[in-house]
């Protein structure tokens, strides 16, 4: 689906530093617990849901709170056991397939949640989606729901006086107009619309004049890389005289040049991997590969100049390359070690 831009707003997707999410029918299918538990109601349940969330004081509610309320009205025979199953156990339904990019996303950008619900539920979203928030805001701390006024003020404080990004930094992806794009055009937040199932819909979204539209988070993610020219790999491939040293330097990156590593600005992960007896690999992931550059040109002089203090040249020998990085994949589901 072609990007479309309001020239307003939109500003260079190189420059996003972070990206933030409704949850519940924009990552997260909420669909699914609530046809398992009322079949043939979502469509109720969604609309009993925002008549709730637009009444006046009802901030004063948890979450579950009001799932249980909206679960009774949909269901008035349900006893409080059902309903407090049906309530507690929301956050654990599942997310869309296509969640799955934002492992991909938190390699480029800062990610994080603004949702109509709370830390409870959010502890179990995160555990979804395999993933922690950089930033969780929720009816916990904002005081009230999407769209009053006072979420989004306490949203656009939060993130840009707070946390000191600017609006040309952040973009924030819905799949609601009303809820989340159009409170945000109105306070020039950059906006993505990302259609689902059950949510609003794609004319509701181009009359609020959304900065992007994707088709999926693949296509959004997709998009930034490209935008930011990465994540890079950077790789360093040591050569150890002996299986004593590869001991003593694998000791040394895990507790004194990793974490040097993870101050420098772009660098979010670094990875260690013995390949032989006398041979490891270490890869260090940047956001872009201007981060790399900029690393390559100042901080790596300084941190080899310290490597070079611990081994000599006739203990270890290094060479090194750079890849870029286009797609990974992370294990959700419970497994088993052997």
């Amino acid at each position: 689906m072609s990007v479309v831009v309001a020239p307003s707003m939109i500003s260079s997707l190189s420059d996003i530093r972070l990206v933030t999410f409704d949850v519940f029918g924009t990552l997260i299918d909420w669909r699914v617990p609530v046809e398992a538990i009322f079949p043939g109601k979502f469509l109720q349940f969604a609309r009993a849901s925002e008549l709730y969330q637009m009444q006046p004081g009802s901030a004063s509610l948890t979450y579950s709170s009001l799932l249980k309320s909206v679960g009774n009205e949909l269901n008035p025979v349900f006893d409080a056991d059902q309903l407090e199953r049906f309530a507690a156990g929301f956050g654990a339904a599942p997310a869309f397939a296509d969640a799955r990019a934002l492992l991909d996303l938190r390699l480029l950008t800062q990610v994080g949640c603004i949702s109509n619900s709370d830390l409870f539920h959010q502890q179990d979203v995160q555990r979804t989606l395999g993933m922690p928030w950089d930033l969780c805001l929720t009816v916990d701390a904002m005081r009230s729901w999407k769209p009053d006024d006072r979420a989004w003020d306490f949203a656009l404080h939060h993130v840009t006086k707070n946390l000191g990004f600017e609006k040309s930094q952040w973009l924030h992806v819905s799949a609601f107009s009303n809820f989340d794009l159009e409170p945000c055009r109105r306070r020039a937040i950059q906006t993505c619309f990302l259609p689902r199932p059950g949510s609003g819909s794609a004319r509701d979204a181009e009359m609020t004049g959304p900065s992007l539209v994707v088709s999926d988070l693949f296509d959004l993610v997709s998009r930034l890389q490209l935008a930011k020219d990465g994540p890079w790999r950077y790789r360093v491939m040591a050569t150890c005289a002996d299986e004593d040293i590869v001991q003593n330097f694998v000791r040394w990156m895990r507790y004194e040049h990793g974490a040097d590593l993870l101050k420098i600005t772009g660098c979010s992960e670094f990875r260690v991997f013995q390949v032989g007896p006398c041979e490891v690999h270490c890869e260090y992931i940047f956001a872009t590969h201007k981060a790399l550059d900029r690393y390559l040109g100042g901080a790596a002089q300084e941190l080899r100049a310290k490597g070079r203090e611990q081994f000599s040249e006739a203990e270890i020998s290094f060479q090194r390359d750079e890849t870029r990085l286009v797609c990974q994949g992370v294990a959700r589901k419970k497994r088993d070690f052997i």
